[in-house]
């Protein structure tokens, strides 16, 4: 896992190239929760996902065939821009490490 380190803003877009992929992400609060959109090497994957705590973004794994996203808690708490930092982290799951998961 990698973790992705984010502004403490309430909406942000960046870039990240992993596993020979280039990612898109946009992040943004909603009041209370947070939603996520993904763009993998230009094609949309998804949009306006909803950002569950300590739990896998992408919630299907034909969208996910390049990997995942999870924000880690740490609580049950649904994340905000607030919480950034401050008790959650934005990671990036490899497709080998989601399947090793998914072995275990």
């Amino acid at each position: 896992m990698m973790e992705i380190e984010l502004s403490q803003t309430p909406s942000q877009r960046f870039s990240i190239n992993e596993n020979e992929h280039n990612f898109d992400i946009t992040l943004r609060d909603i009041g209370g929760s947070m939603l996520l959109d993904v763009v993998v090497d230009g094609a949309n994957v998804a949009n306006g996902l909803a950002v569950l705590p300590n739990q896998p973004i992408i919630p299907y794994p034909h969208m996910a065939k390049y990997g995942n996203f999870i924000l880690l808690t740490d609580s049950d708490d649904y994340p905000t821009w607030e919480t950034i930092g401050k008790g959650s982290s934005l990671y990036y799951v490899t497709p080998e490490e989601i399947q090793e998961i998914a072995n275990a």
